[in-house]
């Protein structure tokens, strides 16, 4: 979340957009499968292709790569959250990557998966809410209604 900004910045409209339509069409695309899945009676993803494919060895095989696409997530994460309070605070980046990431251990830990959905649902909300307010700003600084900012003098 914190270098996608940069990334449309740097390639465009176009990226955002097919993020966003890549988003809805995998969450549309639940739909169907949700009641397949539930029917299969399975916790993780690697106890599903373990018993679709009817292979004991693909259940470590996914778990492999699930945990791999985890990290780099996390490193992601961690150098992001990183470079934005070295930016902002001056502390040096190094001790940064340390201090979030015995922050974000530490979360988890003490308040489980539970805390992180709850947390999500908060940071999302938030940034729901800080767009809607971008966007009002945004329409009354250019002449107070939607169709009138094309023809906006800046």
């Amino acid at each position: 979340m914190i270098g996608f900004i940069g990334a449309v910045y740097g390639g465009g409209y176009s990226l955002m957009t097919g993020t966003i339509l890549g988003l809805m069409l995998g969450v549309s695309g639940l739909y169907f499968v949700v009641g397949r899945v539930r029917q299969l009676n399975h916790l993780t993803l690697p106890d599903i292709i373990a018993d679709l494919t009817g292979r004991q060895a693909a259940r470590p095989i996914a778990g492999t790569v699930l945990l791999a696409n985890g990290w780099l997530y996390l490193i992601m994460q961690l150098v992001g959250a990183s470079l934005l309070v070295t930016t902002i605070t001056g502390v040096p980046y190094e001790y940064m990557v340390w201090v979030i990431g015995v922050v974000f251990i530490t979360y988890t830990v003490l308040g489980g998966l539970v805390s992180v959905a709850w947390t999500d649902l908060l940071q999302g909300t938030i940034m729901v809410a800080a767009v809607l307010f971008a966007l009002g700003y945004m329409v009354l600084d250019l002449g107070g209604s939607l169709p009138s900012i094309p023809n906006s003098p800046r």
